[in-house]
């Protein structure tokens, strides 16, 4: 399987017991169906994303997912933008947007800024 963003090779990790495939380069993360919301539920307990509106365009770039190679839509999350594979409902996050969706939820966590966050309810029903 090769990145998306670099066309480097993707490796499955471990992380917490979940197996989820990143990058050897460039460090970007591919979720399958359930592993983000596994991988959320485990890193901040009780957390929830409310996944937010179409990116219109993103510099002219179409991504294709690494699972089977359908174009994947450009989309934004409180500003924060991944792909998403209409065909297998997977999610694609760049190393820079899994950290902000961290720390938002952290956040959200924490009672602070971002509390209007709902993590998972629409997610799959773009």
């Amino acid at each position: 399987m090769q990145c998306p963003i670099c066309t480097q090779a993707i490796v499955t990790i471990d992380h917490a017991g979940i197996a989820l495939d990143q990058c050897t380069s460039c460090g970007a993360l591919w979720f399958d169906r359930t592993e983000f919301a596994a991988t959320m539920e485990h890193d901040v307990p009780g957390v929830a994303i409310h996944w937010g509106k179409t990116v219109k365009e993103r510099s002219g770039v179409v991504r294709h997912c690494p699972r089977d190679a359908s174009p994947m839509k450009a989309m934004e999350w409180d500003g924060i933008p991944f792909d998403r594979c209409a065909v297998c409902a997977g999610v694609l996050l760049s190393k820079a947007s899994w950290t902000a969706v961290h720390q938002a939820a952290e956040a959200h966590a924490r009672g602070s800024k971002f509390s209007a966050v709902e993590l998972m309810r629409d997610m799959f029903n773009m």
